[in-house]
């Protein structure tokens, strides 16, 4: 299996918060809630991206989710 980094796509709206959740298939009561907090705030039109991949949070997560979510939080809209 190959995992890929995510990568920040698409502008955010300037003025709102910005959420970036992500929930791994081995956490299944996080990735439920996760999913459902990010369909709330999609809902609410917030910015929000959410990812899921094959896995948890571990160093190997980190590694791969931090620099692409820290890049979209910071970008300017």
């Amino acid at each position: 299996m190959t995992r890929r980094s995510p990568t920040p796509s698409g502008p955010r709206p300037a003025g709102k918060h910005s959420h970036y959740l992500a929930a791994g298939t081995l956490e299944a009561g996080i990735r439920w809630a996760t999913r459902q907090w990010a369909e709330r705030l999609q809902r609410a039109g917030l910015p929000c991206r959410y990812r899921e991949w094959i896995g948890g949070h571990d160093g190997f997560w980190w590694d791969q989710h931090l620099p692409a979510a820290l890049a979209w939080l910071l970008a300017p809209p």
